[in-house]
């Protein structure tokens, strides 16, 4: 079976680390519930980190460190940018059955 977790990326950004030390910040964001079974489910939690991994590589290239922080103390780095969900001009049409 093949689980597909709804993800949203925010654009790369640069930032510094505790140290001062240049780095590239994004933010990886899944639904909250998702989140929550993360945390009492080692199993699916380990689901959430590859697709964020996995997504940040595809996207943008970018392959995130095993130290990189998934789940951080701070709700985020910096000056927080704004993140738009776009939606398509011509939306589906909805089916009832």
């Amino acid at each position: 079976t093949e689980w597909k977790i709804p993800v949203i990326l925010s654009k790369p950004r640069q930032d510094v680390d505790k140290k001062k030390a240049k780095c590239t910040v994004l933010d990886v964001m899944f639904h909250p519930k998702a989140i929550e079974l993360a945390l009492k489910n080692s199993r699916f939690k380990g689901v959430v980190e590859d697709t964020a991994r996995t997504t940040v590589r595809e996207q943008f290239g970018i392959v995130p460190s095993s130290q990189t922080a998934l789940y951080p103390k701070m709700k985020y780095k910096g000056n927080a940018p704004p993140v738009v969900l776009r939606k398509s001009l011509q939306s589906k049409k909805e089916e009832y059955v």
